[in-house]
């Protein structure tokens, strides 16, 4: 009795030839859906378009960078303006908006400015010149490669409208 059920298991999971039509074979094929057919393979994820993989790394990037700022938003931001307390763009934005979530975000834009791009606000005379320069290493990689990120996402988000409005 064994054997014979084993041996026709088997005839069945041969002559079926996909492994979806191998799984329809051994769980009844009643019980698996044409989605999980479909989506479960791992043959439908590997084989998905290069612009699928690209927009969801593009989209990854824009979540880490997100994640990153919101961080420095609520942990940082408080220590990045006390050691530019000479800047009167912080000041001001610091007075201006106030403590809520979007004033701690267009303050962190500024800090950013201020840290950025500093030969352009020296000029206009609205940040110290030596607080900048002794303003953390790490910290002013991280808001750089911050700006880098969201250059790089804003880049690949025209160049995909771009693309969807030439190919028409």
């Amino acid at each position: 009795m064994g054997a014979t059920n084993q041996r026709n298991f088997l005839q069945n999971l041969t002559q079926a030839g996909e492994p979806q039509a191998r799984l329809g074979a051994f769980m009844g094929a009643s019980s698996v859906s044409t989605w999980e057919r479909k989506f479960m393979n791992i043959d439908y994820w590997l084989n998905l378009p290069i612009k699928f993989w690209f927009s969801s790394s593009v989209l990854f990037v824009a979540l880490s960078i997100n994640v990153v700022g919101i961080f420095l938003m609520y942990r940082r931001l408080d220590e990045m303006e006390e050691r530019l307390n000479k800047c009167s763009l912080i000041i001001f934005q610091k007075q201006f908006w106030g403590n809520s979530a979007r004033g701690r975000m267009v303050r962190l834009c500024a800090v950013t400015a201020a840290v950025a791009m500093p030969g352009w606000n020296i000029k206009r005379g609205t940040v110290d010149r030596q607080q900048v320069q002794d303003f953390p290493r790490v910290l002013k990689r991280l808001l750089q490669g911050k700006i880098l990120g969201e250059v790089l996402f804003m880049t690949s988000a025209i160049s995909n409208i771009l693309y969807k409005w030439l190919t028409r």
